[in-house]
């Protein structure tokens, strides 16, 4: 679930991104068949269900993305505005400037985590999709714009870019952390160790957004910028009257 929280702060960006589980499989969190879940809570039919061998581990996942991953970039919304000043005041009006993050889903219909016998029977394997995104707004007039406008909005696109790029780095990396943690697992204790490894990677997001770091990029930290809109290259207005 995406939680939004408004901010005002002129020329900063907004509420930061993938607050929610950062392997949920979109539309529906994590769910897992085969015995990795329970049906409960993964909304799943019971009945769907088979049961893990208790005395199986799990001797290989599977991963369907690359070191480093390709992380996809979307320019969304189209923001409207003839001078930066508007562009600021629509940028304002959205529960977040930008995105970031990545999901991880199994093969299942639904993007259940399944944990398939191995061809001897004697083990199970685990198949994992992974998807890391980043998204940007975009600004419809930018081709009108001053070569000074252009540039203050290639900053802050500059510095939201990087911003969102952690954290679709940080979502790899927790990816890549679930891989290790449930290869040897006994297949039963997989579910818990996905929960884990789901929260886990959430807390670094919060982390990488809290008010010591980023401030969901409000403020420097490290070689991460404050991520501003500088209306003031913006032409003077013209002098009104005959």
């Amino acid at each position: 679930m995406v939680k939004k929280r408004r901010r005002s702060m002129a020329g900063e960006r907004t509420q930061g991104p993938l607050q929610r589980d950062p392997f949920a499989a979109d539309p529906s969190p994590i769910a897992a068949t085969r015995g990795l879940a329970t049906a409960g809570p993964a909304g799943l039919d019971t009945d769907d269900a088979v049961e893990l061998d208790t005395a199986k581990k799990i001797s290989k996942v599977l991963k369907d993305w690359t070191d480093p991953p390709a992380v996809s970039t979307t320019f969304t919304p189209e923001i409207s505005g003839k001078t930066l000043k508007d562009v600021l005041a629509e940028l304002q009006k959205l529960p977040e400037w930008g995105t970031g993050g990545g999901d991880v889903s199994g093969t299942g219909t639904n993007g259940e985590i399944q944990a398939e016998p191995s061809d001897d029977g004697k083990s199970y394997t685990v198949a994992l999709k992974g998807k890391f995104f980043i998204t940007l707004p975009k600004w419809k007039e930018y081709g009108q714009a001053t070569d000074a406008q252009k540039k203050a909005w290639d900053d802050m696109i500059a510095d939201l870019k990087k911003h969102e790029e952690e954290h679709a780095a940080i979502a790899y990396r927790g990816a890549n952390k679930l891989v290790k943690a449930l290869t040897g697992l006994p297949a039963t204790l997989a579910a818990q160790k996905v929960a884990d490894a789901s929260g886990a990677t959430q807390s670094d997001q919060d982390d990488f957004d809290s008010t010591a770091k980023t401030d969901h990029g409000k403020k420097d930290f490290g070689n991460f910028k404050k991520v501003v809109l500088d209306t003031s290259a913006d032409p003077p207005p013209k002098p009104s009257g005959p």
